[in-house]
C-alpha cells in the first residue's frame, strides 16, 4: 500500500497519516448495483493479440480504490503509457469529491485504446499530481491459431 502524508489529514482522529490505495485492476466489466456494490468480471494483466496495432478492441475498464483521503477535492488521472516509447497512449482525468474521510472511494472508468505493438505498458494512478501506484499491462503477439484473449 502506498500513499502519502500531508499536514491537512492529521487534523482528523478519523484518518491515518497517508491515503492508501487499495486497488488498482483492469477487467473486461464492472457492474455496479443500485446499492452501490461493483463487481469486476473477468480481471487480467495481459492482451494476447494477433495483429498490431490492434485497431477494434472491446472497451475495457480501470478500476481503482482509495481511503484515507481528506475531506475535499482529490485530482485522480489515470495513464496508460508505453514502456518502450514512453508514449501516453490514454489519459483520463476525475474529481474525487470526499465528504466522509471515512469512505472508501471507488472509480472505474471505460478505456479505449490501440496498442501499436507488443510489449510492456504501465497503468499509473495519481492522486493530487503525485503517483500513488502503477502496474504492469503486458501485451503478447499470439498466432492466428491461439487465438485472441485478455
Amino acid at each position: 500500500m502506498l500513499g502519502r502524508q500531508t499536514d491537512e489529514m492529521h487534523k482528523s482522529p478519523y484518518v491515518m497519516s497517508e491515503w492508501v490505495v487499495q486497488a488498482l485492476l483492469t477487467a473486461d466489466r464492472v457492474i455496479e448495483e443500485r446499492n452501490g456494490k461493483k463487481s469486476l468480471i473477468g480481471v487480467f494483466d495481459r492482451f494476447n493479440l494477433q495483429s498490431f496495432p490492434s485497431v477494434g478492441l472491446p472497451p475495457w475498464y480501470i478500476y481503482a480504490s482509495v481511503s484515507n483521503l481528506s475531506a475535499g477535492a482529490h485530482q485522480c488521472v489515470i495513464n496508460i503509457v508505453s514502456d518502450d516509447s514512453h508514449a501516453v497512449l490514454f489519459s483520463t482525468t476525475a474529481e474525487l469529491m470526499v465528504n466522509d474521510v471515512t469512505q472508501q472511494v471507488e472509480l472505474f472508468m471505460p478505456v479505449s485504446i490501440v496498442f501499436p505493438t507488443s510489449g510492456m505498458y504501465t497503468v499509473t494512478l495519481h492522486l493530487d499530481g503525485t503517483e500513488a501506484l502503477s502496474r504492469t499491462l503486458r501485451v503478447n503477439p499470439v498466432s492466428e491459431t491461439q487465438g485472441e484473449e485478455r
